[in-house]
């Protein structure tokens, strides 16, 4: 027998069961038993006896089913073992004698019946199983990667021979088969990441959104002090947690094992976009079925890339406000490039162009061109879309222009530019000007920059200079004195000027009711309705400034100061120039009534061409409460004005440009209907009037209230709103730039278009602090699900996930941002029917 034969199956002989008990055991007679003394002849096996024959032993405790099952087997074994040496010893050999033929079965030679059996080594080694040409492993095969080389158990099939087990085993360690086990052992694991999620306590699962919510809250905070959050984020939550945050404090601990932050730049990156992406979905769902106005301009952040900042003015709730809608990066700045960038947006965020009804832009000629610039080709694609030019860039236009008519103006201008330069850029220079002021007693101030474009600036630019002329001129003689440059020289010779002096006491007087007007523009609440008394105020208030000084009643004006200036600028002159008649002798009045009066005249002229306004947009006077006459006169009130409201809005308009058509249905049904409406709307419009409702604003507001005011006057409601649309100027964007500039700083110049954008709205469009309702939106939307659950924190119990409507339709958004758009495109604007400028 070999070592092996613990795998061999061999015959069962009669001696076998001479330990077994005996079947007396069992109850059964001697009878049934075989002779012991009879070897020649093998009698038959008797049947089993009956269950009535069976008497079982009284100490045997077994039942009496199981004994009889268990003799029926041993009787069975039996006779096979009987009839298998009858047939082994049938032809005895004739050598064997008579005594050696009755010798016991044990003594007779039998063949080696013996087969291998693979069972036992296929249930040892799983992976083992045979083919045709003999044994492989199923693992090696199927995950061993690809094998250039023969071998073993891999693609070449082994015989397990007589030393099977080494082979075996040998197979078994080696490296190659555990990694082809690892790969089988990842594949067949069907991990279900939801019975995972479910595993975890709800406690646990309620502190880990906790912290969740309390980094959202702290990147938040960050992004509205316009603060770097990706390098302090982690640095910030870590202060936040000292300070006795135990939310934090364990989160931070845990994270040192877990490897698990939430911290770092990336997670940080998807935590900002889910913050923009919640804010733009609700702004978003509020415009897409609103008519609004387009707000746009072009610049250039420090990152040197050219940003289109694009802002919308639309009707929430009854406020009707300007609203941050994000940046759009341009290759080129030309009309053609600008409006198919538009179109693109707007497609992109699912914004019907069709519903924009205003348009305001910068007068430039890429912008306001009447034939292929950017107003032409967006009223195009919207043709009850109306342009607004900026009033507020044609404000500032006004003064440009007239510094070319008055050289003492523009040469002002420079001089208050190189000042604020010479103090800005030199230390040394800044810090004598501040020894001069704190020796004459004066809180130390700096210049401020006057801005050809921003005329706000220059008022204060001058009040500064003039509250501080003395010591500047002393601050420019010392620093002359010292150094020998001719740029101090330059600028003193031009600074103690008598005519420049007045010319800048004449500018404060000037710009502050023209300022006033600036502000009024530059308000988020500006109504456009009342614009043209905002600005009859403005010229009112220059012409009462002129009458001042026609009739030397300056007393209580900037103008009032010459005298004193005039003093100093004499005290200051050499004694040789005065001698000489080198210094001008400037006579107030004469400088009033040869400069001042009619640079008032022609300023009030400017303005007045400026602020022209259509008779359309003058028309929407009408429903403005503040204009409505008294009782008596309300009869033929506005009739003109309605008349040409509800032709406008009440027929479609088509549009052609270069040969490609575009036809919109219009905005009220009947044109006949809306003026009836207007004129019936007008006896409730003094009403509301009389209760103290005395702007469009709270017109609307009264609607938004009403059910029945909007069920009675839809019309009127519709052009309300319209009212309110128009927008007076672009300051919102122009506010937009200074937040970019704000956060893409000369040390954050790498920040991605994206995270920019992402940035700018939370700084402009989100709120004081997030509300709980918003935090558990931000933790249950699946992209951040998706990004975080596979980390060992558990940021959201599925258990109980049943998203709100607003997180479905944030989630819903953020998947609309994926389709295509150049389709769309195409049905707007085709392109072989867009024949570019």
């Amino acid at each position: 027998m070999s070592h092996n034969s613990k795998y061999y199956t061999k015959k069962l002989k009669a001696a076998d069961g001479s330990k077994c008990r005996k079947l007396e055991a069992f109850g059964f007679k001697k009878s049934f038993l075989l002779p012991s003394d009879e070897t020649s002849e093998i009698p038959a096996v008797p049947s089993p006896p009956s269950v009535s024959e069976f008497q079982p032993c009284k100490d045997d405790n077994e039942p009496i089913a199981s004994v009889t099952d268990h003799v029926t087997n041993e009787i069975q074994i039996q006779s096979e073992a009987v009839s298998s040496e009858s047939e082994t010893c049938n032809d005895p050999d004739p050598c064997v004698t008579d005594n050696e033929s009755q010798s016991s079965s044990s003594s007779c030679q039998v063949s080696d019946a013996r087969k291998f059996s693979s069972l036992k080594y296929e249930n040892k080694y799983p992976w083992l199983y045979h083919s045709a040409q003999g044994y492989l492993c199923k693992y090696c095969e199927l995950f061993g990667g690809t094998c250039v080389n023969a071998r073993e158990f891999v693609n070449i099939a082994v015989g397990l021979g007589t030393h099977p087990t080494r082979k075996l085993e040998k197979h078994q360690s080696s490296e190659k088969h555990i990694f082809s086990v690892e790969r089988y052992a990842q594949f067949s694991a069907k991990v279900n990441v939801l019975d995972e999620i479910k595993k975890h306590s709800e406690s646990t699962k309620e502190a880990n959104r906790s912290v969740l919510k309390k980094l959202f809250r702290c990147l938040y905070f960050m992004i509205r002090q316009k603060w770097a959050v990706t390098e302090n984020f982690e640095s910030f939550v870590r202060f936040i947690a000292e300070l006795g945050v135990e939310d934090l404090q364990r989160h931070i601990s845990n994270s040192e094992f877990t490897k698990v932050t939430y911290m770092s730049s990336k997670i940080v990156t998807q935590m900002t976009t889910l913050l923009s992406d919640l804010i733009e979905s609700s702004l978003l769902n509020s415009l897409r079925t609103e008519k609004f106005a387009l707000l746009a301009d072009e610049s250039t952040d420090n990152a040197n890339r050219m940003q289109l900042s694009v802002m919308a003015r639309w009707n929430m709730g009854g406020n009707v406000n300007d609203h941050y809608m994000g940046l759009i990066h341009l290759d080129r700045a030309r009309a053609e490039d600008i409006c198919k960038s538009l179109q693109s947006f707007f497609v992109g965020k699912n914004i019907p162009i069709e519903n924009m009804r205003f348009m305001a832009f910068d007068g430039c000629n890429t912008m306001s061109g009447e034939e292929k610039g950017l107003q032409r080709r967006m009223r195009h694609l919207s043709p009850l879309s109306f342009y607004i030019n900026c009033r507020n860039h044609k404000l500032a236009l006004c003064l440009k222009h007239l510094a070319k008519d008055i050289p003492l103006l523009a040469e002002l201008d420079k001089t208050l530019l190189c000042l604020w330069k010479m103090f800005e850029y030199s230390p040394l220079k800044a810090g004598v000007f501040r020894v001069f002021q704190e020796t004459y007693g004066l809180k130390p101030m700096v210049l401020i920059k006057a801005s050809m474009t921003r005329w706000l600036s220059h008022l204060h630019a001058c009040l500064r200079v003039i509250e501080r002329y003395e010591t500047i001129v002393d601050t420019l003689d010392s620093l002359y004195n010292d150094l020998k440059e001719p740029e101090i020289f330059g600028v003193r010779h031009i600074l103690t000027r008598k005519d420049v002096v007045a010319m800048m006491l004449l500018l404060c007087d000037v710009l502050k009711p023209v300022n006033i007007l600036n502000l009024c523009l530059q308000s988020e609440n500006v109504n456009f309705t009342n614009l043209d008394q905002n600005v009859q105020k403005t010229i009112d208030a220059l012409h009462e400034i002129k009458d001042k000084y026609q009739n030397n009643n300056y007393q209580d004006t900037e103008f009032a100061k010459i005298d004193t200036l005039m003093n100093i600028i004499t005290e200051r002159t050499a004694l040789g120039r005065r001698v000489r008649g080198a210094v001008e002798n400037l006579v107030p009045q004469q400088f009033l009534l040869n400069t001042g009066i009619p640079f008032i005249f022609k300023l009030t002229n400017e303005i007045q061409d400026a602020f022209h306004s259509t008779p359309l947009l003058k028309a929407f006077g009408a429903l403005d409460p503040r204009n409505l006459p008294e009782a008596n006169d309300l009869q033929n009130y506005g009739n003109e004005e309605y008349q040409r409201l509800a032709d406008f809005y009440g027929q479609p308009k088509e549009d052609i440009y270069n040969g490609h058509t575009t036809v919109v249905r219009s905005d009220i049904d009947i044109p006949a209907v809306a003026f009836n409406e207007l004129k019936v709307f007008k006896p409730q419009l003094l009403m509301m009037r009389m209760r103290g409702i005395d702007s469009i604003s709270k017109v609307l507001q009264a609607f938004e209230a009403d059910d029945v005011l909007r069920t009675c006057f839809p019309r009127v409601f519709k052009l309300l709103c319209y009212a309110l649309l128009i927008p007076c100027s672009t300051a919102a964007v122009e506010r937009s730039f200074s937040l970019m500039n704000d956060i893409c700083t000369n040390d954050r110049n790498r920040l991605t278009q994206k995270n920019l954008d992402a940035i700018m709205r939370i700084a402009k469009e989100g709120k004081d602090r997030l509300s709980d309702t918003e935090l558990e939106q931000l933790v249950d939307m699946e992209y951040y699900e998706k990004q975080l659950l596979l980390c060992n924190i558990d940021p959201v119990s599925l258990e109980s996930l049943d998203p709100s409507q607003e997180t479905k339709g944030a989630l819903l958004e953020i998947g609309n941002r994926t389709k295509t758009i150049g389709d769309e495109l195409d049905n707007i604007c085709p392109e072989d029917e867009m024949v570019p400028s």
